[in-house]
């Protein structure tokens, strides 16, 4: 087997792809094509974003929206500052939506 060298979290993962690979396709989706570098600054952009709005290392962040290039960034951002991303399926977002408008039972 490959030694893959030591495991990286998702954000610094990302920093080192746009390092290496910067102009190849991170994500291709629907005819969009965005590059390492461009998906690496998209997603850095959004991170302060998040840190300004007061998130923080270990804050649960659901992401619920529908499938296209910014679930990336927003996913990627959210592991650069260290939060967790909550995914929501949706057969049970009437679930999380209740519980995030009313708080639980």
């Amino acid at each position: 087997m490959t030694d893959l060298g030591p495991a990286l979290p998702l954000g610094q993962m990302l920093d080192r792809a746009a390092e290496r690979f910067p102009d190849r396709a991170a994500v291709v989706f629907k005819g969009e094509r965005i590059t390492y570098a461009d998906l690496k600054r998209r997603a850095d952009a959004f991170a302060r974003g998040l840190l300004a709005l007061g998130l923080r290392p270990g804050d649960h962040v659901v992401l619920w929206m529908p499938n296209c290039v910014e679930w990336n960034v927003a996913n990627l951002a959210i592991a650069k500052i260290g939060a967790v991303t909550v995914l929501v399926v949706k057969q049970k977002a009437y679930a999380v939506e209740k519980y995030a408008l009313k708080g639980p039972a």
